[in-house]
């Protein structure tokens, strides 16, 4: 079954339907929030998109930037004033009971 599916700005008239996509297709777009449905076999989509550019995204082929920003100047390493301090809450404790630390590691075995 093929659904009509209507661009935002455009009218939805049974007739002239702006493209066509499998039912899969269509509830993806619903689902993904992409378009809204308007009748039993329609949908309007709800961005000013695309259609190419929507079935990309729900195919996961959404066109990416064309180069990736990379600041010239990283912030250090080391933060001066910043360390790990070990979490001494005990709820924390009971919540993450599998989370051994090294130097508990190191006692239990020396003392075994």
């Amino acid at each position: 079954m093929r659904f009509s599916v209507y661009l935002k700005t455009s009218e939805v008239l049974p007739e002239k339907a702006d493209h066509e996509c499998s039912r899969q297709l269509a509830v993806k777009a619903v689902l993904g929030r992409y378009a809204r449905k308007v009748g039993q076999n329609a949908i309007q989509l709800l961005h000013d998109n695309t259609w190419q550019w929507v079935k990309q995204a729900l195919r996961g082929e959404a066109p990416r930037p064309a180069k990736l920003y990379i600041p010239e100047k990283l912030p250090p390493r080391e933060v001066p004033g910043c360390y790990f301090e070990e979490p001494k809450s005990d709820t924390w404790r009971l919540q993450h009971r599998n989370v051994a630390f090294l130097a508990q590691l190191q006692e239990n075995v020396v003392s075994s």
